[in-house]
């Protein structure tokens, strides 16, 4: 029955497609899907035994149909001319040629397989049904719209004897190999079979049946064995007759809807369709001994089957077009789909499996991609999956190989395709933003990149100034002013990246010229010149004596406060201190927000006395308090010098700061000393950092200078100074 038996072909599905009547336009490469809506007869519809084509007829109202084999589709590009109304295919003795009867000439036309053409064209005096080859120059040629059967002349196409096997039927026939026997099967009312020896051109009934039910159409004959199978629908499934006494020796059952019938003697197998709804399937048996080999569900209903022995395929025709089963076990490409480009990142590789028919054990199953074996399972038994996410195979080309074996052999695919899901987004934020300074402290926030496939696992900064770090928070300060562009590039654990850049400006933070202040409270300060000051402002219940009101930022401006506060109790200890220090951060934590002490309180001598220095951030508004306490035992009294700013800003203030509290003195007169007032003596001291330091501090210039304080004289006053209420 011809064919390599160990050559297999991969289970492939066709699309859902409805054809229009009638043979499409066609041009080579272009892809057609099989229509299946007529020409479905075993005498139609015919496998090659020695090529990996079938050939068909009955689908338009001329041409012969070549279909590959392995699939079903048609090659358009070969679809030849043969007459009007063909109606049934045999082969000739070598194989080579086709025998078509054209019922719509009344002729039969022989066809080279190979060359695609009719070589030649026997005339005949009748409508042809179904034509077989017979014994040298001989053909057996049953009537179209009669039932009579024609043993002709192959040269000439005479009629040299007619006979009628069972009036008034249209029957259908089947000759053995060496065309010495003859079948005749009647074309409706069921399966009614005769067979005849035609030695001679004188026909000799050798046995026949009162038939059998069911369908004409679908009945294939295995000489070689003797046998006939009928689809048939009582019961449901296939009639197995001997041919030697056209009775009935087996039958397969199937489902309801019993509706095909093909054949593979190699493999020893048989097969039938049930078409009922969702409930339609295929089955094959077993010949040697009447079991089930496989059941395939379908989902839908299937209309015929043809059996490929060259290429060991089943396929299985319906209304939406045909689907391919082979006999061996495949594997075959799904996901990522051959030479396909994947923007989603395929976490599991897979491929379907087909365990053949019979089913078989598969021992081994594994999947690589770029040489690279993933870990798989087999779920349902169909479909093989490789996990390609742990760790991630890379974007890009993958080059995929699956493979599954069991105890008599194995098979693989290989495919290639693209990988390339959507890059991540690389973005940043920064604080602060505007204005940046030179030895200003800038923090970096990558955490707003975000992946759409995959996870971000690096970081990689560039700040412009030759200047690297890795992570998704950084910190970088610039020693010089100028323009830099920042760059960050995110990568991923599937092998994406992308990047994004963003230019800053960096200046040099503009020189403070810091003036001393005197406050009839009994201190005096340095303050910038250029703030805004104000004297004895309401703070809650209490009030500060001096406010030092400077730029703005993202939470707000910039201050320097001054409170003295009044404590007989007062004194230098370290004790003493540490309450001051725990009573102002209690005040600190009174104004709201989530306060976090970030430099605890160290020692520092303010004035000649004893202090304390120590630095609070908000970190939920984003404001930063650094605090200088200082301690008089002497004048009863201590006073607090609260630097107020955004946390960003902290580092860009700290130089003025420290100027501040260093320049701070306490002019308050001893008790029992002498007193005069500060306000009569108008005298002017004026001089730069430079005069008194021989220099610059971070970019800080004060000026000493006592500056008289002019208020009005109606003003309530306690012996602090302060307003009474």
């Amino acid at each position: 029955m011809g064919g390599d038996p160990t050559h297999t072909l991969l289970l492939i599905m066709i699309g859902v497609v409805l054809l229009s009547a009638g043979v499409p336009a066609s041009s080579a490469g272009t892809d057609h899907p099989t229509p299946a809506l007529a020409g479905q007869g075993t005498h139609e519809v015919v496998p090659d035994p020695r090529r990996p084509l079938i050939y068909q007829v009955g689908l338009d109202s001329e041409h012969l149909f070549f279909l590959n084999a392995s699939t079903g589709e048609i090659r358009w590009n070969e679809t030849l001319s043969v007459g009007p109304s063909p109606t049934s295919i045999d082969f000739s003795a070598d194989g080579n040629f086709l025998y078509i009867a054209v019922s719509g000439a009344n002729e039969t036309v022989l066809v080279d397989i190979d060359a695609r053409t009719v070589v030649r064209t026997i005339p005949l005096s009748f409508s042809p049904l179904s034509v077989r080859h017979g014994r040298p120059d001989r053909l057996y040629v049953s009537g179209k719209g009669d039932s009579f059967v024609h043993i002709v002349n192959e040269t000439t196409g005479a009629v040299i004897t007619s006979f009628e096997p069972y009036a008034p039927f249209e029957v259908f026939l089947d000759a053995s190999p060496n065309g010495t026997e003859l079948l005749a099967h009647t074309h409706s009312g069921g399966v009614t079979s005769f067979r005849y020896s035609v030695t001679t051109d004188t026909p000799v009934l050798l046995a026949s049946n009162n038939g059998v039910e069911g369908d004409s159409e679908r009945v294939v004959v295995d000489w070689s064995e003797r046998m006939m199978y009928v689809s048939g629908l009582d019961p449901y499934g296939i009639k197995r007759l001997s041919l030697d006494t056209l009775a009935v020796v087996q039958y397969y059952r199937t489902d309801a809807g019993a509706t095909g019938v093909a054949l593979l003697p190699v493999r020893h197998l048989v097969f039938g369709l049930n078409a009922w709804g969702y409930e339609s399937g295929l089955w094959a048996f077993n010949l040697s001994n009447g079991s089930m080999a496989r059941q395939v569900h379908l989902g839908e209903e299937p209309s015929f089957v043809v059996a490929s022995p060259f290429t060991e395929t089943v396929l299985v025709w319906s209304p939406y077009g045909v689907r391919a089963f082979s006999i061996a076990p495949r594997i075959s490409p799904r996901n990522p789909a051959p030479d396909t480009t994947a923007i989603e990142y395929p976490y599991y590789v897979s491929a379907s499996v087909w365990t053949g028919i019979p089913i078989v054990t598969i021992d081994r199953a594994e999947i690589q991609v770029n040489g690279r074996q993933l870990q798989t399972s087999i779920s349902g038994s169909d479909i093989l999956s490789g996990l390609s996410y742990d760790p991630p195979v890379p974007v890009g080309t993958w080059h995929i190989t699956a493979e599954v074996a069991w105890d008599s052999g194995s098979t693989a695919a290989t495919w290639t395709a693209i990988v390339a899901p959507p890059p991540p987004t690389a973005g940043y934020d920064m604080h602060p933003r505007d204005p940046l300074f030179v030895g200003q402290t800038i923090h970096f926030d990558a955490r707003y990149s975000y992946a759409y496939q995959g996870t971000i696992t690096a970081y990689e900064w560039n700040f412009g100034d030759g200047s690297t770090a890795t992570g998704a928070q950084v910190d970088v300060v610039y020693d010089q002013a100028g323009d830099y562009d920042v760059t960050l590039t995110v990568r991923t654990d599937i092998g994406d990246s992308n990047t994004a850049s963003a230019r800053i400006v960096v200046v040099v933070f503009p020189n403070v010229t810091l003036i001393p202040y005197t406050h009839p409270a009994g201190f005096r300060v340095l303050g910038p010149s250029s703030w805004n000051v104000s004297d004895n402002v309401p703070v809650g219940s209490s009030v500060v004596e001096i406010v030092f009101r400077g730029p703005s930022y993202q939470t707000g401006s910039t201050t320097v406060s001054i409170d003295a506060r009044r404590d007989a109790a007062a004194n230098e200890s370290a004790a003493y201190l540490a309450g001051r220090v725990d009573l102002y951060v209690s005040e600190l934590r009174q104004r709201g927000g989530i306060l976090v002490v970030t430099e605890p309180a160290t020692p520092r001598t303010i004035a000649g006395h004893e202090g304390r220095v120590f630095v609070a951030h908000d970190t939920y508004r984003g404001i930063a308090y650094e605090v200088a306490l200082v301690v008089s035992a002497t004048h009863e009294r201590w006073w607090a010098i609260l630097l107020t700013v955004d946390s960003d800003y902290l580092s860009v203030y700290d130089t003025m700061f420290d100027a501040m509290v260093d320049g701070f003195e306490i002019t308050l007169a001893s008790p029992g000393s002498p007193t005069f007032s500060l306000g009569s003596v108008p005298v002017i001291l004026v001089a730069s950092v430079a005069a008194v330091t021989g220099g610059t501090i971070g970019g800080i210039w004060w000026a000493l200078r006592v500056r008289q304080k002019r208020r009005g004289t109606a003003e309530p006053r306690d012996s602090e100074g302060k307003r009474l209420p």
